[in-house]
């Protein structure tokens, strides 16, 4: 009974915990990589960065687009040519969020000034990445964090 207990306990402290996550809402439409937004068309993606040195074709279970590989970082580019996503390596790139500018390197109190929501959630779960939500939908930015820096940052669809 005890055991029964206590794992009913912790069960309902997980379900709470996620269900009280403080994640900070952004919006798609003030997201820019290099002055670039969701939905410019390859050919601008191109002409922005330059011609990629390597573009992928990736299939996942339910979605498929294009890895277009610059350096260490990646453009993803949907079937019919729009940009759709990123994973962002290397200093080359600049993501501004209204009119803050955030590079990888970066120190994360820019990220806690900003953000201050997901910010007490990165120091509760001690995960190692920070997490901010686009609206109510099931995408998220992360920025991935080591040595109180940005070491990368991506966004990323929870499909499941």
């Amino acid at each position: 009974m005890k055991i029964l207990l206590f794992v009913c306990s912790f069960l309902l402290s997980a379900v709470t915990c996620c269900w009280c996550q403080q994640d900070d809402k952004i919006d798609w439409d003030y997201i820019r990589i290099n002055h670039l937004s969701q939905g410019d068309h390859k050919t601008t993606i191109i002409k922005t960065f330059g011609k990629p040195a390597k573009i992928e074709k990736v299939q996942s279970m339910d979605d498929e687009w294009y890895a277009y590989h610059y350096k260490n970082s990646i453009i993803q580019v949907s079937p019919d040519g729009y940009l759709q996503g990123f994973e962002i390596y290397d200093t080359n790139f600049v993501l501004t969020y209204k009119s803050t500018k955030i590079k990888v390197g970066d120190s994360i109190a820019i990220l806690k000034k900003m953000f201050p929501g997901s910010y007490k959630d990165y120091l509760k779960e001690k995960s190692g990445y920070f997490r901010l939500q686009f609206g109510d939908s099931d995408e998220y930015l992360f920025f991935i964090i080591k040595n109180n820096r940005i070491a990368h940052f991506k966004n990323w669809f929870d499909n499941t």
